[in-house]
C-alpha cells in the first residue's frame, strides 16, 4: 500500500518438465529459472520461499505522487548488495506506467540499470506496475479509468510483453505483478482476475518461464484458481490501528492507548491481537492464515505471495508486531516482501528518503536481518 549471482541460461541444457498442480498447466523450464511446482517455488532442486522488499519508488512515481520521472529512482547497485549481504533473496520492484510513455529512453537506461544491479548482487526481481495508463493509481478505494477503457487495459497488456520479451534471457526478473492493489467497480476482482489471465496468456507465449502475480482486492480472499504461472498475492497490513498510526518525519506519533501485543480497533469492534491470534484465533479477520488466503493457498495447491506487510507506526511494541508476523510468515513457508526498503519520510521504510535513519530503522534492520535468515539465494 502506498502511503502518501543469477545465471544466464546454459547453451544446449535440456529443459525439465515441472508436475504442476491445483489446476496449473505443465510448463518447461530450464533450471536457470525459478519454477513453480505446486504451492512451492523450486531453483536447481531447491524449494525457495521469497524473502526480501519493496524498492517502491515513491519519489518518482506519477499519479501525483512523486515527479513521475524515472530518473529520480533513487535505487542504486548499493542497495541490492545490502540487501543480498542481510540475506534477503528478492526484490518488488515498483513501477509507473508514465515512466513508459513520457520519459521511454530514460525508463528503459534505468530499468536496465536496476535489473543489471541486480543480478549483480544476485537477487532476484519482480517488477510491479503501481500506476494505470492514465496516470492513475487505485490502491484499495480509488477506482481508476482502467477498467471501462480498453485501450487502457490494452496498453498494459502490451507494456508487459514488451518488458517479458526485453528480459526474456534474464532469469533474474522472475516476474510481472500486473497491477498493484487493484481496485475494480464495485470491488468485483472476478474483473481483474479475468484481465490477468489474459496478461499471463500474453506473457508466458513470449516466454514460458516467466511467472506472474495476480492479487486479490480489498477483501484479501480468493474464489478460484487462474491457471499456470501464476502466484497468488495478498498485502498483510492487519491491525491497521497499529500498522497505519499517524506519522510525521520528526515527530513520530501513536493513537493513545494501542500497543502490540493488545486490544485494537477493527470494523468497529475491538479485537485483542498476538501472535496466537494470529495463527489461532477463530476469528477469520483476525487469523493471518484465514483471512489472508493462507489456508485457500495451501488447500489448493498454489502459491502465495504477502507483497506487502510492515508497519510505519511507533505505537509500543511495533518492533515484536514485525518479529511475529516474520517468524509466522517463514513457519508456514509463503512467500513475502517487507514494505518498504527506501520510501518517502512519511512512509513505511527500513531507509529514509534522504539516506537518514527512521526511528525504527536499526531495529527494522535487525528484525529483517535473522527473518532473511536461511534464505535460498541466486
Amino acid at each position: 500500500m502506498l502511503l502518501l549471482a543469477f545465471m544466464l541460461p546454459r547453451a544446449g541444457y535440456a529443459p525439465d518438465v515441472a508436475p504442476i498442480s491445483g489446476g496449473q498447466t505443465l510448463t518447461p523450464i530450464g533450471d536457470s529459472w525459478l519454477r513453480i511446482v505446486g504451492r512451492d517455488l523450486i531453483y536447481r532442486g531447491q524449494k525457495v520461499q521469497l524473502r526480501g522488499a519493496n524498492f517502491s519508488n515513491v519519489p518518482a512515481l506519477g499519479a501525483k505522487i512523486g515527479s513521475g520521472n524515472p530518473t529520480d529512482v533513487q535505487i542504486g547497485a548499493e542497495d541490492y548488495r545490502e540487501l543480498r549481504e542481510m540475506g534477503g533473496n528478492h526484490v518488488r520492484f515498483g513501477l509507473s506506467f508514465s515512466w513508459y510513455t513520457d520519459h521511454r529512453e530514460a525508463f528503459w537506461s534505468m530499468l536496465d540499470a536496476q535489473v543489471g544491479y541486480a543480478r549483480e548482487a544476485g537477487v532476484w526481481l519482480i517488477l510491479v506496475m503501481f500506476t494505470t495508463p492514465s496516470d492513475c493509481y487505485e490502491g484499495y478505494g480509488n477506482t481508476c479509468p482502467f477498467w471501462t477503457s480498453a485501450e487502457e487495459q490494452q496498453q498494459l497488456k502490451e507494456f508487459w510483453i514488451e518488458v517479458v520479451k526485453r528480459y526474456e534471457h534474464e532469469p533474474t526478473v522472475i516476474g510481472i505483478d500486473v497491477l498493484n492493489e487493484p481496485t475494480p467497480p464495485n470491488e468485483d476482482i472476478n474483473l481483474f482476475w479475468d484481465y490477468a489471465i489474459t496478461v499471463r496468456d500474453a506473457v508466458i507465449a513470449v516466454n514460458p518461464n516467466i511467472l506472474v502475480l495476480v492479487m486479490a482486492g480489498s477483501d484479501p480472499t480468493f474464489a478460484r484458481t487462474l491457471g499456470g504461472n501464476v502466484i497468488y498475492e495478498v498485502h498483510d497490513y492487519t491491525p491497521a490501528q497499529l500498522t497505519h498510526a499517524s506519522k510525521h518525519w520528526e515527530d513520530i506519533q501513536c493513537d493513545t492507548g494501542v500497543s502490540y501485543p493488545g486490544v485494537m480497533s477493527d470494523r468497529g469492534r475491538d479485537v485483542y491481537y498476538d501472535m496466537n491470534a494470529f495463527a489461532n484465533s477463530s476469528d477469520y479477520r483476525t487469523n493471518t492464515r484465514q483471512f489472508y488466503s493462507i489456508n485457500w493457498a495451501q488447500n489448493n495447491n498454489v502459491p502465495l505471495y504477502i507483497g506487502e506487510w510492515g508497519s510505519q507506526s511507533a505505537c509500543e511494541g511495533w518492533d515484536q508486531f514485525l518479529r511475529d508476523k516474520a517468524s509466522l510468515y517463514n513457519q508456514w513457508e509463503v512467500n513475502w516482501a517487507f514494505y518498504a526498503w527506501r520510501s518517502n519520510p512519511d512512509n513505511f521504510g527500513v531507509f529514509a528518503q534522504n539516506g537518514a535513519l527512521t526511528v525504527q530503522n536499526t531495529t527494522s534492520y535487525q528484525i529483517l536481518q535473522q527473518a532473511f535468515s536461511g534464505a535460498v539465494q541466486p
